[in-house]
């Protein structure tokens, strides 16, 4: 993982047409440890989250330096709480919360999910935490309290897979109010060969 400073800044330089190797190796940071697989700045922009082959890093983005190193295997999403508190992650497709504070893992109950990419979303309130099941052939969206790690609701789709249709889940967001969810879905007619 590379950080470079000043992107889209007036003389900011154009990585897409710049090697690393061109670059004065003062103008950038690489950090990680492990393959990375996802990074995502807190709320507050003062810490940076990596999702590695190892576990979770988190550096301090006024120089980068490693500030811990939770290990576990193969994280490859990231969400953070709104207050920056808790990490949504998923490892070994299982989503879990990491309290920073404590820094214990809240245990999610009744999941049997594979997460893929940004489907995982936290309430504005930070109370609540929805998913979507890409593996479920109903498709259904699970809703956790996120201080217990309770399963508050499994809520499946208005249409679920019959002869001739799929149903692919694609992302999960909540209403800035917080009292709505939103599911984007794929639904997919399969008709047979003349």
């Amino acid at each position: 993982c590379s950080i470079f400073p000043k992107i889209g800044l007036e003389n900011s330089i154009p990585v897409t047409s710049v090697r690393l190797s061109e670059l004065d190796p003062d103008s950038y940071t690489i950090i990680g440890l492990g393959r990375v697989f996802n990074t995502k700045y807190s709320p507050d922009n003062r810490t940076l989250a990596v999702a590695t082959s190892t576990g979770i890093l988190l550096y301090d983005t006024t120089n980068y330096a490693l500030l811990k190193h939770f290990s576990d295997s193969f994280v490859d999403n990231l969400k953070w709480s709104p207050d920056g508190s808790k990490l949504a992650y998923s490892s070994s497709y299982e989503i879990k919360l990491l309290d920073l504070q404590s820094e214990k893992i809240i245990p999610l109950e009744k999941q049997e999910l594979w997460l893929i990419g940004e489907e995982v979303s936290w309430s504005p309130d930070g109370k609540l935490l929805a998913s979507i099941d890409s593996t479920d052939d109903n498709g259904a969206v699970y809703v956790w309290n996120t201080a217990s790690g309770k399963l508050i609701q499994r809520i499946t789709y208005p249409e679920k897979r019959v002869l001739g249709r799929y149903i692919s889940s694609e992302g999960v967001a909540w209403s800035p109010d917080g009292i709505y969810l939103a599911v984007a879905y794929t639904f997919i007619n399969i008709s047979a060969p003349d």
